[in-house]
């Protein structure tokens, strides 16, 4: 995989949620999006998953999508930035071959918070750290090694609740007064600290805007809730549509388009339209 900056012939960067997003919810394919991705890569155009997948999961897709650019992993929790990418800038160490910028506590920090209050407080909860690989796997349907990935987790934990409605108001309650915050995501409660999608894509956009002296725009793809702060702050906004046909309730304070296809065939025909018009 090609690495170092190439300056886009257009001012834009493409922020994209993946799963139900740019890869299908049921097989994770992104062979719809082809078309879209070739066209942003003859351009130059940064196409940044945003994402609550680990850079563990990430290193695989990077490699089978060809992508040279950075990712945000966890809904937020951390920048990942291939080694020499920006100038000036040096990592003393690499992880998968990225630079890591952590934006929540680590993970050890975090399940020490999460096991406390199940100890103090008995609520009733099941995270990927309580699941086996073989658990994980049957949940999310990705394959063993795949899901042996998706534990490999830098800042943030996904999880089930098991316990009752008002528990759970509680358990959101306190994980506040730790400093925790709960979102959800196309299949799970995520617990994480400080960031969120949309702080992330204003981090890395301003490290892009360092790097070449001038304003960037971006375009936010999503489809679900923990997407919903990337999407409001995004310049132009794409909401896809869900495989059960509905849209999730999005306003964003700048343009928005509602995709007809769902999943990487709506994120295809949005981001075509879109470099064209630009």
């Amino acid at each position: 995989m090609p690495l170092g900056f190439v300056t886009p012939q257009l001012p834009v960067l493409v922020f994209t949620d993946l799963d139900g997003t740019l890869l299908n919810h049921d097989d994770y394919s992104f062979s719809a999006a082809l078309p879209a991705l070739a066209r942003l890569r003859q351009l130059h155009i940064p196409v940044i998953p945003n994402t609550s997948k680990t850079l563990a999961e990430m290193e695989v897709l990077d490699r089978a999508m060809d992508r040279p650019y950075p990712c945000i992993v966890e809904n937020g929790s951390a920048l990942c930035i291939p080694g020499g990418y920006f100038r000036g800038r040096s990592a003393a160490a690499l992880t998968y071959g990225y630079e890591v910028v952590r934006l929540a506590p680590d993970y050890v920090s975090l399940l020490e918070v999460l096991h406390r209050l199940r100890r103090e407080g008995g609520f009733r909860f099941r995270g990927f750290y309580d699941m086996s690989v073989q658990q994980v796997a049957e949940d999310t349907g990705l394959s063993l090694q795949n899901a042996a990935r998706a534990r490999q987790r830098l800042c943030s934990e996904p999880l089930v609740w098991e316990g009752e409605p008002q528990a759970f108001v509680q358990f959101e309650e306190a994980l506040d007064e730790a400093g925790f915050s709960l979102t959800r995501g196309g299949r799970y409660w995520h617990v994480m600290a400080g960031q969120g999608k949309d702080q992330a894509m204003r981090k890395l956009q301003r490290l892009y805007e360092t790097e070449t002296g001038q304003r960037y725009r971006n375009i936010a793809l999503g489809d679900s809730p923990n997407d919903q702060a990337m999407l409001d702050a995004a310049d132009i906004a794409v909401v896809v549509r869900r495989p059960d046909g509905t849209h999730l309730d999005c306003k964003p304070v700048n343009r928005a388009i509602f995709t007809q296809a769902t999943g990487p065939a709506g994120w295809n025909e949005s981001v075509l339209v879109l470099v064209k018009e630009l």
